[in-house]
């Protein structure tokens, strides 16, 4: 997994190449999980260290946790990240798939930072709007709305809510409450089918760090609120409300892409069905092609 990463972030003319102790056949979850990416590494194959002439690397990362390392005899810098081994995890078959997106997540984050300026073609960026409005407008009610119609069309939706005031996730008398509450910095409950993360800071991280660093394997993000950001919005009307539009009057918000309201309005960008939520999905998509 490694070598497919580092192989889609690296700038033209780095050579990337891995290899083990024990070299097997690629493991079907490794490519799995990261086809979920948009890296394939259905035809890569595992090799041994004999195979890479060590008088031609200039950097070894070594990644063995649970196993000895293999010796690299060359003169190569040397940087250990000691990561649990995937492929040593039982149970069901999400239990370890998840195991594998476990690894391939903390893998693409350092490899991130690694290769700042690389190029990610190969890596599938996310694409997000945001869903803005005054306050009662009934902007969760539409994302309610839009989400399964969006996955109908076979996209992984992620969303962010963006809440100005402090909030709690977790319920006290939970272990999960009672170990953030008694001072953990990061706490995380995980299952066989989802995981939380509890992440104290002293201030919120931007949209861009956040998309990046949590949603990179999704084809749409939505992004309840944050009417300040730079990204594309969909404003959603109420004629009951009567109050006039965020992102058009005082403040011109170039961003505007659409309207979704349950009246007319003339206005410099299309104007969608509230109640037809199908069609905001349709002028969602088409501006992901």
């Amino acid at each position: 997994m490694a070598e497919g990463i580092a192989r889609s972030l690296a700038p033209r003319g780095v050579k990337i190449s891995s290899a083990g102790s024990s070299p097997a056949s690629v493991h079907l979850q490794a490519i799995r999980v990261l086809k979920e990416i948009g890296i394939d590494i259905s035809g890569h194959r595992s090799k041994g260290l004999d195979s890479i002439d060590a008088a031609s690397v200039d950097a070894v990362i070594t990644l063995c946790a649970e196993e000895v390392c293999p010796v690299f005899l060359g003169k190569a810098v040397r940087v250990h990240w000691g990561l649990p081994d995937p492929a040593v995890v039982t149970g069901m078959e999400e239990t370890r798939l998840d195991a594998f997106r476990s690894v391939r997540d903390e893998l693409l984050h350092r490899l991130k930072v690694l290769f700042p300026h690389g190029e990610e073609a190969q890596v599938k960026r996310s694409h997000a709007i945001a869903i803005v409005g005054n306050s009662g407008a009934g902007k969760t009610t539409l994302l309610e709305r839009l989400i399964p119609a969006l996955k109908r069309k076979g996209l992984r939706v992620g969303v962010v809510k963006h809440d100005a005031h402090r909030f709690d996730i977790d319920h006290p008398g939970k272990d999960s409450h009672r170990l953030t509450e008694a001072g953990a910095d990061t706490m995380m409950i995980t299952s066989a089918s989802m995981l939380a993360v509890v992440k104290r800071h002293a201030a919120s991280p931007g949209i861009e760090e956040l998309l990046e660093r949590y949603f990179f394997d999704m084809d749409l993000v939505l992004v309840e609120g944050l009417r300040g950001s730079s990204l594309p919005k969909i404003e959603v009307h109420r004629k009951e409300f009567r109050r006039a539009l965020i992102c058009r009057g005082e403040r011109n918000d170039p961003g505007l892409a659409a309207v979704a309201s349950d009246e007319p309005l003339d206005l410099d960008v299309p104007v969608l069905d509230l109640n037809d939520p199908g069609v905001i999905a349709e002028f969602i998509a088409s501006r992901l092609s």
